[in-house]
């Protein structure tokens, strides 16, 4: 399902009541295959930031999703990102 949405041209950076953009989502519930799909798609915003001032990837890291962690940082998450997550850890 997630395929089709995709292949239709779903808008990935459109935020929910609470900020989380539908990758920061899919990370909060630990969907590791729809989080590779999603990060994988051009034009998602790797770098978007909830209302809490978090990333799909701080969020990762603070729900200790490894393998999710991994996908973000191959799919090309910045290097300020990295950074930022380094001084939360």
């Amino acid at each position: 399902m997630v395929e089709v949405l995709l292949g239709a041209g779903c808008v990935l950076n459109r935020a929910d009541q609470s900020g989380a953009s539908p990758l920061i989502t899919c990370v909060r519930y630990g969907h590791v295959e729809t989080v590779r799909m999603m990060a994988n798609q051009s034009g998602v915003d790797l770098e978007w930031t909830d209302n809490e001032r978090r990333t799909a990837l701080i969020l990762a890291a603070q729900l200790n999703h490894s393998d999710i962690l991994h996908d973000l940082i191959t799919a090309g998450i910045g290097a300020p990102v990295l950074l930022l997550l380094c001084r939360l850890l």
